[in-house]
């Protein structure tokens, strides 16, 4: 079955709201390896933090939609 189609956009914007972040703090970019992937711009201190919790709603997400072309 085919996955459905979401735009970088929608994408980010579920993300950051899944990790608490405004949506200008999520940015996501299609990825060869693993069709896209989520990059978070947060303070040093929340940065990696932010980026792993953002890595795995990431992961969820991907196995529901790709990128839209």
């Amino acid at each position: 079955m085919a996955k459905e189609t979401k735009t970088t956009e929608e994408l980010a914007a579920w993300i950051a709201e899944e990790i608490g972040v405004g949506a200008d703090a999520v940015k996501v970019y299609a990825d060869p390896a693993v069709g896209w992937h989520a990059t978070v711009i947060a303070a040093p201190g929340q940065a990696a933090d932010l980026q792993r919790r953002a890595d795995l709603a990431a992961s969820e997400l991907r196995a529901l939609y790709d990128l839209k072309a």
